[in-house]
This record gives structure tokens, sequence and C-alpha cells, in this order.
């Protein structure tokens, strides 16, 4: 097979495949169909997982109605949060390439230091959101990717290896596992059974239905009631009247005659209550989920508290650090090596996951033990960035502090935070 991969193109062009086909990525061969955005019920979403676990049912199609639920989860206001959240910790966090003898390898380190890394991480986890994901990686700009494309997994057809141009159709058009494909794409699937959305679509579909009760008590309980009494006998004023209240479309309302009375209650409770109360745990519960804990996106009761939770979040975060890792170091690098770009697999990328000491830190650190040792100056203004000039201590200063008391205090305190 001759190919190449060329620069500035969005995929790869392979001189076997018809014309049409060389140069557009899988998410363009795609026909235009509309895709359902239904009501779900938990019954719905019952059924749709029925479908998707029958082994014999078609392949890709057979999860669609599912799929239909997972986009509307993706417009949810807190899974989006909670979702951008993690993707962002992940993709913030510092990283290296190594080289076989455990150096830093700055070259092949910018290499990932590219939209298309940011990309990765956005679309690794939402593959683990969906049932599975087909990652597409495109373009050559400056020796790396330029593109990593989430492939639209309506179209997917996982017990094939392919991809259908339409997303009604059983049969597969093209083949992520042969020729030019199997070494621009990566399929992945969910470490949860049919995704982490799965999980959550239950909890998601009660919470809309709250929503949607707790519009209509506010319709009932929170907006006006309007009785408006008339001449009952005047028929052209009395329908005037009517078509006006109409247009009142939040509000009660009632035209009685002169002599009628009408009368509305308001409900004095708090029955509003147990709508928010659903609303806060559901918010609370898809937390868990995804970052291991409350008290990150929501409020907290106590500073403690915050400091377990957040504790919990790092945990959860590392744990998706971690397998982005083992993807780039068994399947990406090894890609990269094949496509012609200047790596190898004797070189590894790692996140950099060890608490740093702040500047602030460091100068507490050497204020509390430069009585009683000696720095070397050049060495210190490289780690805390900060230019030192010697200067003679003042006596009172030396005097407050050598005390052997003291020095034994502030060395358990540094080896209890620091772990020295």
């Amino acid at each position: 097979m001759n190919w190449k991969f060329w620069e500035n193109k969005t995929t790869i062009i392979n001189k076997d495949e018809p014309k049409a086909r060389q140069e557009r990525p899988l998410n363009d061969e795609k026909l235009k169909e509309a895709k359902n955005r239904i009501k779900e019920s938990v019954r719905d979403w019952s059924q749709a997982v029925t479908e998707a676990e029958d082994p014999n049912g078609m392949d890709g199609i057979k999860y669609q109605s599912l799929f239909d639920t997972y986009r509307n989860m993706e417009l949810d206001m807190h899974l989006n949060a909670v979702i951008d959240t993690l993707v962002n910790r992940i993709s913030q966090t510092s990283f290296n390439v190594y080289d076989k003898n455990g150096e830093i390898d700055p070259e092949r380190t910018k290499l990932f230091k590219k939209k298309w890394f940011v990309d990765l991480v956005a679309n690794y986890v939402k593959s683990q959101n969906w049932s599975f994901g087909l990652l597409q990686f495109s373009g050559n700009k400056n020796g790396t990717f330029e593109k990593c494309e989430f492939v639209d997994p309506y179209y997917v057809r996982p017990d094939q290896n392919g991809f259908s141009t339409s997303m009604y159709s059983v049969d597969a058009n093209y083949f992520y596992d042969k020729g030019l494909l199997s070494k621009t794409t990566i399929f992945i699937k969910a470490s949860k059974h049919l995704g982490m959305f799965n999980i959550a679509a239950k909890l998601f579909i009660m919470a809309r239905e709250n929503w949607a009760f707790w519009s209509t008590y506010n319709d009932l309980y929170t907006t006006p009631y309007y009785v408006i009494k008339t001449d009952f006998a005047n028929k052209d004023h009395r329908n005037n009247l009517i078509n006006w209240l109409t247009t009142r479309k939040n509000s009660g309302a009632a035209v009685v005659g002169l002599e009628d009375e009408i009368q509305a209650l308001t409900n004095s409770g708090n029955g509003w209550t147990s709508y928010e109360e659903f609303k806060n745990a559901y918010n609370k519960e898809i937390s868990k989920l995804y970052l291991g804990s409350t008290m990150v996106l929501e409020d907290g009761s106590s500073l403690s508290q915050s400091k377990t939770h957040e504790e919990n979040t790092k945990m959860f975060v590392h744990a998706r650090r971690l397998s982005i890792e083992f993807l780039i170091n068994e399947t990406i690098i090894p890609m990269m090596q094949d496509l012609g770009m200047d790596i190898n697999d004797s070189f590894y990328f790692r996140f950099e996951t060890s608490e740093k000491v702040s500047v602030v830190e460091w100068v507490e650190i050497v204020a509390n033990l430069a009585p009683y040792f000696d720095f070397d100056i050049k060495e210190l203004t490289e780690k805390i960035s900060l230019t030192l000039d010697k200067k003679e201590q003042l006596a009172s200063f030396n005097e407050a502090t050598k005390k052997p008391e003291n020095l034994k205090k502030i060395q358990d305190k540094i080896k209890a935070m620091y772990e020295l």
C-alpha cells in the first residue's frame, strides 16, 4: 500500500482508496441524518439498556436508543460542569516525555504541548461516558498531530471494527482495524458497562422530571390568580375579557358574573423545598460519580471536610491520568513512530503529579533553617526564582531562634509537611 502523511491535511492520504475518501475525516463521511432528542422515562431507558445488551442485536444500531439519552445528558449543566472540571484538572497537569535514561526530553515533550493533546484528554473522558469511543488523529504540523477528533458513535460499528456512512445501516463502509485507518484511529472501550452516562442516566431522567414538576408547582402556587367580575349577560364584553386572560399563560383566571364569588386558596407550606433538595441531591451524586466527592462544585460545611473531599477528588483524577498515560505510552507513541514522527517506544510520557513546594513555602523553610545551616545561595536562588544577597542577621533574631527545642519543632514540622 502506498501512502503518505501530508502536511496541513486532515487525514492520511491512501492512494488505494477512492479520491473522495482521501482527504476527509470519518466525521465528514457520514450522511447528514437527524438524531432523536426524546423525553425519556426510566422505563424507556431500561428498555434501551436491554436493546444495547442484546448479543443478537444489530451492530451499532442496537445502541442508538441509549445514545439518544446520552445526547440529552450532554446538555445537563451540572453534569457538564463536573466533566469539564475533570478534563481541566487532567489537561492542566504538568507532564514530560522521558528518555530511556529517565531524563526529560524537551523536544519530544513539545510534541504533546499542542491543542491535539487537550482534545485527546477531553475525547478520552467522553469515550468513558459513552459505551465506547473511536478517536481519529490527523494532520502533520511541526512533526506532530494537528487534530484528535471523537468520531460520532452513532456511526461506529464496534462488532465489525468499522464505521458506517449511515447511522441506520448495519454494514460498515470503513474498517479502523485495517489498512491506513488502523494507523490513525484508536478504539476505546468504556471501563464501566455501557459507559459512565449509563450509571447516571436513571438519576438524570428523574432530575429532569423533577424540574418539570417544580415548574408546575410554581405555576400553581407562585403566580397570581385573576378573578374578573363583569356583566355576564354582555357576551361581547365577556369574550373580550376571556381573550385577554388567555394571554396570561402562566396564571390561573376566571370570568364570573357580578353576583358570583370565587376564592383562590394559596398553599402556605414549604412544598417547594422537596424539589430543591432533590436537585441538590442529584448534583452531589453526579459529583461523587465523576470526582469521588462533593464540595468540589457544591458548598461545604467545614474546612476539614472540604480538604477530605479534595483528597478523594485527587485520587479520582489521578486514576484517569494513569489511564491516559498507559494509552499514550502503549498506543499513541508507537502510532507516532509508525507515522514517521521523531519519537519511538524508548521514550515514555508521564504526568508530573508530585506535590510542589511554592516559593512562599520555600522562603518559610529557609527562614526557619537559616540560623542553623549554611545554604548554597546560587542553588537556592534557582530554586525559589528570587535573587538573594547575603545580609548580616540581627542579633536579636539569632538569639530568639538558636534554641535546640525550637530547632527540633521546626525540623519535625517540615518533616511532616514534606516527608523529608
